[in-house]
């Protein structure tokens, strides 16, 4: 069974002293005063430069870490600078709370986490003349047609109509994940555990020393619960102990031999399935039985014991002060509620601008293809939510991959790559900002943050990192021409 972490890293002595009080007594403002001014200022700043930093790895390593710990620090340090700098010249300043701290790396967060799931690493780069030549001209399916060159105008558009979808489309089962399945999210917890110690005593004094990019899978390995540490072993022995020497063993007969290790034609490709419909499966299984038992219970009000699947904690040698601070985060979390009306309406009207103004932009991919997507698309965030909340692993190309398979397969070959690439940028951007959303909510749970404040946060560094396009582009083209002249240097070298 696990146990739900929720005390502070660091406690100073008055905390100590205190210690019957807790949280409990702790006065939380509201949520309109957890966004400030200040706050709004340094999050575009820090979103800034964690888009660069998110360019630079998705164009060279293409894996992007977990920046939710930095940016929770690096907000904690300019916002502290910013106070005791206008204290210091006799200016009265708010204090610098938890809260505040939060909306800062929630506002960051969906900032860098567009720099990704805007495809500016992968799916806007296989819609340009560049990688059409380098696939070469007489490459089956290669076609001259399908190619959609970078350009300010379409990409703002697009990226406007697809980025704030993800948002309201897990929105309403915010409590079913941080409160009734009490999902883990490693980074989440981990950001809340180090916001909730800088602001102590101590805390505050040990954070201009406490800089630490830690390698990241190693700190999930730590945090996660045992058994999710010994799923994913046993699925490292099952796949590389037998799985994929045997499938190995078959080229030349299940598939053909000589292909590339990425070839999706090859043992590439049995790896993606396979892993896809296992993660799918859990996925729509706890899906399913979520809407089975909450209709069941809705049509059965009567009963007074929820049957909703929880994890239940034993709580018979927990102390009261436990018992009075899961209260407390549980009363600030559901205080402020997002209306269900106010998200599926946000959705329903989004889809339809989406639907109407997409195939404008990619004739190949039709309004009813675009419907599809969306339709599915909550299904597909919810198993990527689930996932990102055990493991810390928000899978998002891999689901994108799903969209581009099935939108290019009904397409067939006219025009299928160009319709399936920009499906699978829909289901990325939903997937993506569904999970970094729900692990922000987990956040603010443990930090007593409202989470109207953290979703009011995340559409505000969404549309601040909408409006850094030029940025975006600038920065992407800079780093992508960087990347043709070594290689061509390599070329002439060799």
């Amino acid at each position: 069974m696990r146990t739900e972490i929720s005390e502070p890293l660091i406690l100073d002595k008055k905390n100590i002293d205190d210690g019957c009080r807790g949280i409990e007594s702790e006065q939380v403002p509201e949520w309109k005063d957890q966004i400030t001014i200040r706050g709004l200022v340094v999050s575009a700043l820090l979103g800034t430069l964690f888009c660069i930093i998110t360019h630079k790895l998705n164009l060279t390593v293409g894996i992007i870490p977990s920046l939710n710990v930095g940016a929770g620090l690096l907000g904690f340090f300019f916002v502290k600078s910013w106070t005791g700098f206008f204290t210091k010249l006799g200016f009265q300043v708010s204090p610098f709370t938890k809260q505040e701290n939060t909306v800062i790396q929630t506002c960051v967060v969906a900032c860098y986490g567009l720099a990704f799931s805007g495809g500016f690493g992968s799916y806007m780069i296989a819609m340009d003349e560049r990688t059409y030549e380098l696939i070469g001209a007489d490459y089956p399916g290669n076609r001259a047609e399908d190619i959609k060159n970078p350009g300010l105008g379409w990409m703002t558009a697009f990226l406007f109509v697809v980025s704030f979808l993800g948002l309201f489309s897990l929105a309403p089962l915010r409590k079913v994940m941080v409160m009734d399945y009490k999902l883990t999210y490693p980074s989440g917890t981990a950001t809340a555990m180090l916001i909730n110690s800088f602001h102590t005593n101590s805390g505050a004094e040990l954070a201009g020393f406490y800089f630490d990019f830690s390698p990241t899978y190693v700190g999930c390995g730590l945090i996660c619960p045992h058994i999710v540490n010994c799923s994913v072993l046993l699925g490292a022995i099952i796949s590389w102990g037998f799985l994929w020497p045997f499938i190995s063993a078959r080229a030349g007969d299940w598939y053909p031999s000589g292909l590339d290790s990425n070839n999706f034609k090859g043992l590439y490709g049995y790896k993606v399935f396979i892993a896809i419909a296992l993660i799918l499966g859990d996925g729509l299984y706890n899906l399913i039985k979520i809407i089975y038992i909450t209709v069941k219970e809705m049509c059965n009000k009567s009963t007074k014991q929820s049957k909703l699947p929880v994890v239940n904690e034993v709580t018979d040698r927990e102390s009261s002060k436990g018992l009075a601070e899961q209260r407390k985060r549980d009363e600030i979390f559901l205080k402020d509620r997002i209306p269900t009306w106010f998200a599926a309406s946000g959705y329903v009207a989004l889809a339809a601008i989406s639907t109407a103004t997409i195939p404008i932009m990619f004739p190949s991919l039709k309004w009813y293809l675009v419907l599809v997507s969306y339709i599915i698309a909550p299904a597909l965030a919810f198993c990527n939510s689930y996932g990102a909340g055990l493991t810390d692993w928000s899978l998002t190309s891999t689901y994108g991959k799903i969209g581009l398979f099935i939108i290019a397969s009904l397409v067939g070959s006219d025009g299928g790559v160009m319709a399936g690439l920009a499906a699978c940028g829909v289901m990325m951007s939903i997937v993506s900002t569904a999970a970094d959303l729900m692990q922000d909510f987990k956040t603010g749970y443990l930090t007593l943050s409202s989470a109207k404040s953290m979703f009011v946060s995340q559409l505000l560094g969404t549309a601040w990192d909408v409006s850094l396009l030029h940025s975006h582009s600038g920065c992407f083209g800079l780093l992508l021409t960087l990347g043709h002249l070594m290689v061509h240097t390599k070329h002439l070298m060799l």
